[in-house]
């Protein structure tokens, strides 16, 4: 990781350099080998390089916007998970505790919203979608309406219900 930083700090516009640190950062967070406790260091760093990577993504594809999406609607549910193994307790730790993962899964969702919908709205205007486009656009669609449903809104939750079917056919 210090060899990654150490070449972004040179070339920090460099789209290959902070799109693939943030992919090897996620991969030690969300992969089949990563520890059950999601480091929040590495997650702020993923954060990071991900958005550096997005500032130069250019105009062909959305790949480190899709891959923050994917890390903060994981993240989002992994707080959500911890949040709900919490019993219904009065315990002041446990109150106190449930409040800060619910205000932590709650930006984290609404964070996932924004850039899942930048997600769909690119692909949505992509005539010739490749597969790895058609698989991005429908798991934007489907966090969308995961999220949404969460949220408890129905009117959104619908809309990404029935666009998901749409994108069925393509």
């Amino acid at each position: 990781y210090a060899k990654y930083e150490e070449m972004i700090s040179k070339e920090p516009n460099s789209f290959l350099l902070t799109y693939n640190y943030a992919v090897e950062l996620y991969n030690s967070i969300h992969g089949k080998d990563a520890l059950d406790d999601i480091d929040s260091v590495a997650s702020n760093k993923l954060i990071e390089y991900a958005q550096m990577a997005i500032k130069n993504e250019g105009e062909k594809d959305v790949l480190a916007t899709m891959l923050l999406t994917n890390h903060l609607y994981n993240t989002s549910a992994n707080k959500s998970n911890a949040y709900n193994l919490i019993v219904k307790s009065n315990k002041p730790a446990d109150v106190k505790m449930k409040a800060i993962l619910k205000s932590q899964y709650e930006k984290l969702m609404d964070d996932c919203i924004v850039n899942a919908e930048k997600v769909e709205k690119f692909y949505e205007n992509v005539p010739n979608k490749s597969n790895v486009q058609k698989a991005n656009y429908r798991k934007a669609l489907t966090y969308l309406e995961d999220l949404y449903s969460s949220k408890k809104n129905t009117v959104k939750a619908t809309e990404y219900q029935k666009k998901i079917a749409g994108s069925e056919k393509l």
